[in-house]
């Protein structure tokens, strides 16, 4: 298929925005929904805009292959895309690479069908919700940054009396910062959970709307999972995230 120039871009742009969450790819018919790195929360994302037609991908260290691609964004108008023969072949005007598809056993954390994702959620996104509010870019940067200058894993989400505040603390726990505070939560529990810090550091170019959510199992034990929804790269992008309780 002939892609142009412009979505091509897009499309490699995205994927670098992704590719320290994702290790390997695993694309069917331009949807991602995978686990990310460390099975620390799921990404979902329909790509198949890009396309003229349906295109599927599988291929391992996505960040290390990535370059080859971006070969190709650079002068041609158009790049042609084939996948053939377990072959993924991208040419434009000049040159041609040729990439052998992976087997989806040596695959990390491939593809979610969506009864699979449906299975690893089991929410209700009305009822269990507890928590909504917006991620400005400002605020973002500020996860970003001081979550790596304090080499921390976690985001801490502290809720007390029906409020919750946004915290990070460095891994030595000599260092703290309160992000976000003060936000109406419907829960009467006080707790913290703790949410892994990595999908917080993407490099995101729009706000993020974030749900928090409260599954409760039975009278003494239930678990948590944030929503992260955006535009990455002018695609509709969700994450999804599993927390730890810390009563």
């Amino acid at each position: 298929m002939i892609i142009e120039k412009n979505k091509y871009e897009t499309y490699l742009n995205y994927l670098d925005s992704i590719s320290h969450l994702v290790g390997d790819l695993d694309m069917r018919d331009g949807k991602i929904t995978q686990l990310l790195n460390g099975k620390i929360g799921i990404l979902d994302v329909d790509l198949k805009d890009l396309f003229p037609e349906p295109l599927s991908m599988r291929f391992t260290a996505l960040k290390m292959k990535l370059p080859l691609f971006q070969l190709f964004s650079k002068v041609s108008d158009s790049v042609t895309v084939t996948t053939a023969d377990n072959t993924i072949k991208v040419n434009d005007d000049f040159s041609n690479i040729s990439i052998t598809q992976a087997a989806a056993e040596y695959i990390g954390n491939g593809y979610l069908a969506a009864s699979d994702l449906a299975g690893k959620l089991v929410i209700d996104q009305t009822t269990d919700k507890i928590m909504s509010c917006e991620l400005s870019k400002i605020i973002l940067d500020r996860l970003s940054v001081i979550s790596s200058n304090f080499q921390t894993m976690f985001v801490i989400f502290d809720i007390k009396q029906g409020l919750t505040s946004i915290q990070l603390v460095s891994a030595d726990k000599t260092n703290k910062s309160t992000i976000m505070q003060g936000l109406n939560t419907l829960s009467t529990s006080n707790q913290q959970i703790l949410f892994s810090v990595f999908p917080f550091q993407t490099k995101f170019d729009n706000e993020v709307m974030l749900d928090l959510y409260y599954k409760q199992i039975d009278s003494n034990t239930g678990f948590s999972i944030i929503k992260l929804k955006t535009m990455l790269k002018g695609i509709d992008t969700t994450f999804w995230c599993r927390g730890t309780l810390v009563t």
